[in-house]
Parts: C-alpha cells; sequence; structure tokens
C-alpha cells in the first residue's frame, strides 16, 4: 500500500538487469513506514547538469558515450528496451563514470512482443516510436545518438514542440542537423549509424560496437 506499480516496476526491472558498471545498482530496499525506500549506488549528479556545470573535453565526452554504449550492450543482450533515455535519466559520480538509470519506462522484449507504445522523452524518440510502428533495442541507439550530438555540439539535434514536427524532422532532417550529426560523427564515428532512419541501419552497427569497460 502507498507504493506505485511504477515505482515495483522498476525496482523490479534493477533486479533482473542485475550488476553492470554503467547501470545504476540497487542495493537494497527499506520499508519506511508506508514508504518503500531504494537503496542505490551514489552518483553526484545527472548528465545534463554535469555538462552544464563544467566544460568536459571531447575525448571525455567521448569516453562518456562509449559507457552508456557498453550500458546498452548489457541491458539489450537481456533483452531489454530502456524507451526513455536522455541526460536527464544518466548520472555522473567524479566526472569520469556515467550510470544509466530511470528504468521505469523500460521493458523487457519476449518472443512476438512488437511494442507500439508512445514512449520516451520528445526530442530523443527514434522515427518508429513517433510514427507508431513497433520497435525494438535499435531505438534505444536512436537516442543514444541524440544525446552524443547534444553532448558534443551542446545543441539537441531534433528539438521541437510537438510530435508532428518532430516526424517532419525525421523525414526531412534540416541543413542545420545533418550538419550537426557529421559534427558528432567525427569524435564518436557511431553516432552517424545510431542516427540511421531505419532500425536496421542501427543494428548492423552492434557488431562494431566497443567492449564493455571493466
Amino acid at each position: 500500500e502507498g507504493v506505485s506499480w511504477d515505482a515495483l516496476r522498476e525496482l523490479a526491472a534493477y533486479k533482473l538487469i542485475g550488476s553492470h558498471p554503467h547501470v545504476l545498482e540497487l542495493y537494497d530496499l527499506i520499508l519506511d513506514g508506508g514508504d518503500l525506500v531504494a537503496v542505490v549506488s551514489g552518483m553526484q549528479r545527472t548528465l545534463k547538469e554535469h555538462y552544464v556545470l563544467r566544460e568536459v573535453s571531447p575525448a571525455s565526452t567521448a569516453e562518456h558515450l562509449q559507457q552508456i554504449d557498453a550500458a546498452l550492450v548489457h541491458l539489450h543482450r537481456l533483452y531489454f528496451v530502456h524507451r526513455d533515455l536522455k541526460p536527464d535519466n544518466i548520472l555522473v559520480h567524479d566526472g569520469d563514470v556515467v550510470k544509466i538509470g530511470d528504468l521505469g519506462h523500460g521493458c523487457f522484449f519476449r518472443p512476438g512482443f512488437n511494442p507500439t507504445a508512445d514512449m520516451g522523452t520528445l526530442w530523443y524518440r527514434a522515427p518508429e516510436i513517433a510514427a507508431g510502428r513497433p520497435y525494438s533495442t535499435a531505438s534505444d541507439l536512436w537516442s543514444l545518438g541524440c544525446i552524443a550530438v547534444e553532448l558534443l555540439c551542446r545543441e539537441a539535434p531534433f528539438a521541437c514542440d510537438d510530435a508532428l514536427t518532430l516526424q517532419r524532422l525525421h523525414a526531412r532532417p534540416t541543413a542545420r542537423i545533418l550538419a550537426l550529426i557529421e559534427a558528432a560523427s567525427a569524435t564518436y564515428p557511431a553516432t552517424r549509424a545510431y542516427l540511421s532512419s531505419a532500425p536496421a541501419g542501427r543494428a548492423a552497427r552492434v557488431a562494431q560496437r566497443p567492449p564493455t569497460p571493466s
């Protein structure tokens, strides 16, 4: 009683996913009166806050992106798609270690399961989600591509106010968007592949992903 279904689902996801150096870790659950308190790995700030407060070198940004990518490798091998990856849902410790958090919107896949629910924050939403088509783990890679551009260029490539405008930008990206993608790809080459409009194009990049940092 008093514990929301969303909170319970997120806690269950942490438990099922287990430990990874770049996924927020759930250490314990404590019942405090009517509230369920989660004890998680200590982090200092969100990735968004970190990049507002500090000047981060392109090399350090590339390392952050590789860590996020490694976390997604782990999640996707467990058939888990995050569905709301963005700088606000990624946490930073000591400026060097990043961990994906906020798993409450995620889901596990199973054979024959083709989700179409409209999930994720607008600016980071993959074309197939925006169009109401079935999606998969490849949608998280699109979100990572958006994050790469935002961190490296200090500008969100698909910033807009409504879903219809987003679909238009997906179908016909502006010259500015294309330039931002090329600029980010110079430092993090996977960016271009992850922002492929076709999920298969993103999936083709998976075999070239970096190994999971230890």
